[in-house]
């Protein structure tokens, strides 16, 4: 009782889900005998023989003998050899537990019908698997895994026999799923006709789809199943698919020994490098804590959403117009190639044939990596990008809006009044687009500052360049000392520009630079520079 009461930094025993400790000592407390053999003519037999007067012969080196037959020959040997041939290794002579040989004659032996107790023959798994094998010096092993009806069976009978005769428990950790039942919650059951028949599932939709939902699934409680609830994980599989094509196509003539190039401060780069430090900070503490849930859950909201929908769909335009070697597109490469390391290898466990087979495409891998992703460790966070991510600071500063104070504030704090102004102007971008300009390229937007907040202005002017790209514009200005209501730091507006800006036949952006170049008069000033190099 005492190992169900402690966990494994005590010597005792973890359990997850935490409730698995009252249910095990519970089952304990109240359990009212123990069985060793039962009368069946299935199971392990025990290897007992009986001479004409009944009497057993059953000791240390006869079962020994009878061990060595079955472990060469198997257990239904037991059935089919006979006495003599059973203990053919067997000296009953040299035996000294027998203290009259004479009354046990081998060939007028008879074997015994009874087995084992199912629940103490796998009890011993522990020592019959775990180190009679050599897989482990000695319990305690890490984990033990099976269904909540096992509290009463395989942990309990494996606890008994091990504090029995190790005096220890033969497991550190205890980890109890829950059963697969049909989208009604009903038992599946062929009769009734509502199984899912897991073949089928790897013929239509591949094994990584269908681990893809498994890893999704809670399984501290019942598991429901169907074909369509299986299906609403073909819509994640392709984000993550897609997600980590895009990284490699992005990274098409990137090396990381000879091309990487640090993020600027102020860069959209740098928060993806934050973001993603996290992820790996949270998704490794998910597998650490067997949720594989949330590790899931955790990778495709980051591919579908900080990755796809915020940061790739921002750089596109670096990633194709910026000069091929221009430090802003190396510094953008050089973070998506540490995405794409990082989520192939978080992934693999999950994913294992799509991440193998991506991991054979990643452009230029680094030479120290093994040929495989399933040999590949886990990346591991930094911590000190970690706690840029999220240090806040907010001593002093209203998060109503922005404040004479925000230069004070952390990264985090930035990025997320800057991402508060992309949503607000998101909800603008899309009243225009209903108005009748399609194509955010041919829109301008433009950050109101009130007066008295040239803090405020100089950081929106600091990541304007990075905003115009977070909402896909044409261009993005600041504007300071505007009247404002009061209490209001920004305003964000949003107008349409064809009517103002001549359209870049580069960049498609419709910005107050394009014509200022007069060799390339139709070409903003970024990407006539650009051309200039390119023809160089």
């Amino acid at each position: 009782m005492e190992a169900c009461r402690r966990d494994s930094r005590d010597g005792g025993i973890d359990f997850v889900p935490p409730w698995g400790r009252n249910r095990i000592a519970g089952m304990l407390e109240s359990r009212p005998d123990w069985c060793i053999s039962r009368q069946r003519a299935w199971g392990l037999p025990i290897p007992a023989f009986y001479n004409a007067a009944g009497k057993p012969l059953l000791t240390a080196a006869s079962v020994r003998a009878v061990a060595a037959v079955i472990a060469e020959c198997g257990s239904d040997s037991w059935f089919k050899l006979s006495p003599a041939e059973l203990l053919a290794g067997y000296d009953i002579k040299s035996d000294p537990a027998v203290k009259n040989p004479a009354d046990f004659p081998i060939d007028q032996l008879a074997v015994g019908k009874d087995i084992f107790d199912v629940w103490f023959e796998s009890g011993s798994s522990w020592f019959a698997v775990a180190m009679a094998r050599g897989l482990v010096d000695d319990i305690p092993v890490d984990l033990y895994l099976e269904g909540s009806d096992q509290h009463r069976g395989w942990f309990q009978l494996s606890l008994l026999p091990a504090l029995g005769a190790a005096g220890k428990p033969p497991f550190k950790q205890v980890l109890t799923h829950g059963f697969v039942v049909d989208d009604e919650g009903y038992k599946m059951s062929k009769s009734v006709g509502n199984t899912v028949d897991a073949v089928e599932q790897l013929e239509k939709r591949g094994a990584d789809i269908l681990r893809l939902w498994v890893a999704a699934q809670d399984y501290q409680d019942d598991v429901r199943c169907s074909d369509k609830l299986i299906a609403q994980s073909e819509d994640a599989y392709r984000k993550i698919r897609n997600t980590l094509r895009f990284c490699m196509g992005a990274c098409g003539d990137f090396n990381p020994a000879t091309d990487a190039a640090e993020p600027a401060a102020h860069s959209l780069d740098r928060w993806m490098r934050m973001r993603l430090h996290v992820l790996i900070r949270q998704v490794r503490e998910a597998f650490d804590a067997y949720e594989f849930h949330r590790a899931t859950r955790l990778m495709h909201e980051f591919c579908a959403v900080e990755a796809s929908s915020v940061y790739l769909s921002a750089v596109k335009d670096r990633l194709y117009c910026d000069a091929p070697n221009s430090p802003r597109r190396r510094a953008t490469q050089t973070v998506i190639h540490e995405m794409l390391m990082t989520m192939v290898k978080l992934l693999a466990a999950i994913l294992p044939h799509t991440c193998q087979e991506a991991w054979e495409h990643i452009p230029n891998r680094p030479a120290g990596e093994p040929d495989s992703v399933h040999l590949a460790m886990l990346p591991d966070c930094d911590p000190t990008v970690v706690q840029a991510a999220e240090e806040l600071r907010l001593a002093n500063v209203d998060l109503a809006g922005f404040s004479a104070d925000t230069l004070e504030a952390g990264p985090a704090w930035v990025w997320q009044k800057l991402m508060d102004l992309r949503s607000a102007a998101l909800v603008k971008l899309e009243a225009l687009r209903n108005a009748g300009v399609k194509n955010p390229l041919d829109a301008e937007v433009v950050f109101h500052v009130a007066a008295d907040k040239d803090a405020v202005a100089g950081l929106l002017e600091t990541h304007v360049g990075e905003l115009e790209d977070l909402l896909g514009v044409g261009h993005a200005r600041v504007e300071r000392n505007c009247p404002l209501p009061p209490g209001q730091a920004v305003e964000v507006e949003v107008l349409d520009s064809r009517d103002r800006y001549q359209r870049c036949e580069r960049s498609w952006k419709r910005r107050p630079d394009v014509g200022s170049d007069k060799d390339y008069p139709t070409l903003s000033a970024r990407d006539a520079g650009v051309m200039r190099q390119l023809k160089s």
